[in-house]
This record gives C-alpha cells, structure tokens and sequence, in this order.
C-alpha cells in the first residue's frame, strides 16, 4: 500500500510544525498517520513511475494467491472476499472471484471504483457475513507506536520541530509496555491500531479466514525499522510527510496476540516463500519460462528467494469459527508457535 510522484501537499508540513508549536511534541504514530492520511488520500501511483512495488505488481503471484482464496471458500459457505487496502486493485481484478474491496482513503477508493471494483469506505458498511479477508500490505501500513529503550527504561517515540527540521525524541510511554526489556539505543514499533482492525473485521465476519502478507520484523534494532519510501528510495520517515510512504515492520507473535484477543483463532504463520511455493508458484514459473515470459519468472524468483522477498516476507492465517483441520492451501500443518511480547 503505497503512492508515487503527485502535486505537492501543500501545508501539511506546516499544520505539523504549527500542532507541534501550540500542542508540544506528537507522538511518531500520530505524526505517522497524518502523514499516511495525506499520502494515500491522493490516490495510487504505485510501480515504475511510483515510490514502491508490491507483490500484487508480480503477475504469477494472484494466479497462486487464487488457489488459497478457492480452498478458503469452500471452508465457508455462501462467502465472499473483501481485499483490504487494495492500492491500484490489481489483486482484486485477478484473483476470478467477485471482491469487494475496503479502502478508506478518498483518493484511492476512486481509482479503484474506475476500475470496476465495489469499494465500501470502511468495515462496518458491510453487513456481518462470512467473508474471506486478503490484507496484503496492510499491516506494515497501519500507524505505529515507537518504544526506545533507554538508559532510564522505555520512552515511546515523539516528533518535535527544531526550527529547521522534524526530529524524532521521547516522552512518556502511551501503550502498554513491552515485557521485553530494550537495549538502550534499541528501538521496536508497536502496532496497537492492528487490534482495532482485527476487530472490525471480527465484526464483519461472524465465521471467516484472514490472510495477511507483510514485512516481518526482526529482534530490536537500534534506530527500529521505520522508513520512508521515495521514488524506489529508503528514506528518513520524517520528511517529506504527505509526500512519501512511511512504513514499519510487523511483529507477527504480536499481531497474532492481538487477532485471538479480537476474537481469531490463529491458523497458521509461515515465510511468504514457503507459502506460495506449496500453492504452485514454481509450477507457475516454469510455465512463464515455458512460454518465454522471462519478465513473470525472475518476479516469482523473487517472491520466493530468501534473499528477495521468500523470508523478508511473512503470511498469517487467521480463522474465526472454522476448523483448524483440514489444513488451509499453503499452510500443511503448520500451527503458530510464537508468543507475543506484550
């Protein structure tokens, strides 16, 4: 979930500095989701001319992620599918099923209705009924908390204005502790905004199975992993803001906490490489190389290598009044071993 090179936001940065100067400093969350509200709010412009690709640019990757959302249809009856977050609807339109999407965002609900796509502006638009949910993305999109650890304990992460630039500092702690202590220097996001999307989706779907792909996150880093995203670019999370992704790793041990306190039975987390190579994507690839599509090929090569996006990439499969039997496409027996950190 990601956008490219619009007009320039006029004004955000100085709404920021002026909330700053009247209010003191914000929280790195808030400062992240005004900043994402901005950005996505100008519609996609995601790929080549835009600041990032996702995995729904790679053409093999809806042909497997299909065969996950058949088998998760026949576990439910008289499903639909509803794709969170959907940037440009490329998933959407290729998956072959009907997919309403939820997006929330003006600017890209728009592009998404040109296209053909039934957007609902939000969960609770949707009647309660059983639905497969596809969040590709999404997580690592969601505002977050940053915990420092410091020589005095935890501090949560705040951003100020020194009269030339943001900067990030720390204040008093807003969500709940890590029970992890941190090394001073050490820094970890918290995605406490996950719970409430798991709970809206809850509410949606009396009966239903969540499938989530992201950036999973790794032990506490100094500096943690919150970027910006410019024009193929990492850059610092604080510039630019309206005018670039910001985005952050996701801790799946918690988010799975998260989903079974919302009321999600955890069904299976695995690495995305795994996944899809257990839904056909190396047959998939042998058959673009087959025909001569050497561009599809090295794109699945990638979804499916360690080394691009096979362990940097995670998937978590949730379900809500199902069976964990028979194991879902993708997941064998997997079950989730992870305890969260909360």
């Amino acid at each position: 979930m990601r956008a490219g090179p619009h007009a320039r936001r006029v004004g955000l940065a100085d709404e920021l500095r002026a909330r700053i100067e009247r209010e003191g400093p914000i929280r790195a969350r808030d400062f992240m989701e005004a900043a994402l509200r901005a950005y996505y709010g100008r519609g996609p412009d995601i790929g080549a001319e835009g600041d990032f690709y996702t995995a729904s640019n790679v053409s093999l990757f809806p042909h497997a992620l299909s065969r996950f959302v058949k088998g998760a249809l026949a576990r439910l009856e008289s499903a639909r599918v509803v794709e969170l977050g959907a940037g440009r609807g490329d998933l959407a339109k290729s998956l072959g099923v009907d997919v309403t999407v939820v997006e929330p965002m003006g600017g890209m609900a728009q592009a998404q209705e040109a296209r053909g796509l039934h957007v609902a502006r939000a969960l609770h638009e949707l009647r309660p009924a059983p639905t497969v949910f596809i969040a590709n993305e999404v997580l690592d999109a969601l505002p977050v908390h940053r915990v420092h650890g410091t020589a005095e304990g935890l501090r949560e992460g705040y951003v100020s204005w020194d009269g030339a630039r943001f900067l990030e500092t720390v204040g008093p702690m807003t969500v709940p502790p890590l029970s992890a202590s941190l090394a001073p220097g050490d820094v970890v996001e918290v995605n406490a905004d996950a719970e409430t999307l798991l709970r809206a989706m809850a509410d949606a779907a009396p009966r239903g199975i969540a499938l989530f792909l992201d950036y999973a996150a790794g032990p506490p880093r100094p500096g943690g992993s919150w970027r910006g995203y410019h024009e193929h670019r990492v850059t610092d999370a604080l510039e630019r803001p309206g005018e670039q992704d910001i985005t952050a790793d996701v801790d799946f041990a918690d988010v799975a906490a998260r989903a079974q306190a919302a009321g999600w039975d955890v069904l299976g987390e695995r690495a995305q490489g795994e996944f899809l190579a257990d839904l056909g994507l190396l047959d998939d690839m042998m058959a673009a190389m087959a025909r001569g599509d050497t561009e599809a090929y090295l794109a699945g090569k990638n979804l499916l290598m360690p080394t691009g996006m096979g362990e940097r990439f995670r998937v978590l499969v949730l379900g809500r009044g199902i069976p964990r039997e028979p194991a879902l496409p993708g997941l064998r027996a997997d079950t989730f071993p992870g305890a969260s950190r909360r």
